[in-house]
C-alpha cells in the first residue's frame, strides 16, 4: 500500500498492490542502481553504486512486478477499494 500518512482519516488517497519482488543482480542491478542513483542525486543526495547494494553491504535492490492494483474508493468510503483495470 502507498499512501500519505499525514492525511486526516477519511481524506487520504492510497494505492494497494499485489506484487512479487525479486532481488536484482548482474546487469539488472547495474541498470536499477543507475536509475536509483540518478533520482538520489536529483534530490541532492549522494550517488549510489552496485557495491552499495551487494556483497557485504546491508542494503539490497529489488524490483516488484505488480499483478493487480486498486485505489481508494473515489467516494472516499472507509475500507472500500476500487480495482483498476488495465
Amino acid at each position: 500500500m502507498i499512501f500519505d500518512s499525514q492525511a486526516p482519516v477519511g481524506e487520504g488517497q492510497g494505492v494497494y498492490m499485489s506484487a512479487v519482488a525479486e532481488q536484482l543482480t548482474g546487469v539488472d542491478a547495474e541498470r536499477g542502481i543507475e536509475i536509483f542513483s540518478r533520482v538520489s542525486v536529483s534530490h541532492r543526495a549522494r550517488p549510489w553504486t552496485v557495491e552499495d547494494v551487494q556483497g557485504p553491504a546491508v542494503l539490497r535492490l529489488y524490483r516488484a512486478r505488480v499483478s493487480e492494483h486498486w485505489v481508494l474508493d473515489p467516494e472516499r468510503r472507509p475500507d472500500q477499494r476500487t480495482r483498476v483495470r488495465p
